[in-house]
């Protein structure tokens, strides 16, 4: 397995991605998860780290919002991750300690070093720190273990809370009306479709369902043609396109999908 060995780099290298930080054969099915482009193509999967205890997963948990946005982010743009990495003490504004943030480290599911820009940068620079030693400066990126967990986090908390429930009528959510292949949030138009568009309507009648929970597993068929992640990938392309007022985006290397509003400039 070629995969960051408690979040250091090697001397030298670009930062990888946060969706490229572990390589290595997927035991669900010895499939290629994302393989755009045939079986050569790199195998993208999931190491899954040390468990966490309850107490640490509950404050990552508060954290999740800003921390998948910043990924959400550097892969909207295609940028270092690092140049949208959150600092020490805005995590800790969710509560997590610092022996949280070094468990999460020596955990694999963030990675720490210290931001060392000056007025002179041209942008965000970094320098390898100790997993161990957080002083002012440390800041932290997701990895793609830590990404997945907290996707994983967000469809188990809202399947407890029971998917088939009706949606609450307080929060501003989007709604999907299928009969007029209509989407809008609150009075606002989003999209409409005037022909059949077979995949993006059924991840919209999955999200409607669900009362649009904030990530939802892959809801589209098999299809021999196609592998699924590139599949949903395609089809969450499509769903952004024509539209500036929800963002849909990929998680868990291609085998679930999300949205949030999109970001006003």
């Amino acid at each position: 397995m070629a995969a960051l060995v408690r979040g250091k780099f090697a001397p030298g290298r670009k930062h990888e991605s946060v969706n490229a930080i572990s390589r290595a054969r997927d035991p669900r099915d010895g499939q290629c998860d994302d393989c755009a482009d045939g079986p050569a193509a790199a195998k993208l999967a999931v190491v899954l780290p040390v468990r966490l205890t309850l107490v640490v997963g509950e404050r990552f948990h508060r954290a999740a919002a800003e921390l998948l946005e910043a990924a959400d982010c550097a892969r909207d743009l295609a940028a270092d991750p690092w140049d949208f990495a959150i600092r020490r003490e805005d995590l800790r504004s969710h509560g997590l300690t610092d022996n949280d943030l070094r468990r999460l480290v020596v955990s694999d599911y963030l990675l720490h070093q210290l931001e060392t820009t000056t007025s002179r940068s041209k942008r965000r620079v970094f320098r390898q720190a100790a997993e161990a030693v957080l002083v002012e400066g440390s800041s932290f990126i997701l990895t793609a273990a830590g990404e997945a967990f907290l996707a994983d986090d967000q469809v188990s908390s809202r399947t407890a809370a029971g998917a088939t429930s009706p949606c609450p009528e307080s929060q501003l959510i989007p709604n999907w009306d299928q009969s007029e292949r209509r989407l809008t949030l609150g009075n606002l138009i989003v999209k409409e479709y005037l022909r059949s568009a077979r995949n993006q309507e059924a991840i919209l009648e999955e999200f409607q369902r669900q009362c649009w929970a904030p990530v939802i597993d892959d809801p589209l068929p098999p299809d021999g043609e196609m592998d699924p992640p590139t599949r949903l990938h395609d089809t969450i392309n499509s769903m952004n396109r024509g539209q500036t007022l929800l963002r849909f985006f990929i998680r868990r290397l291609g085998m679930a999908a999300g949205w949030r509003p999109a970001t006003r400039s």
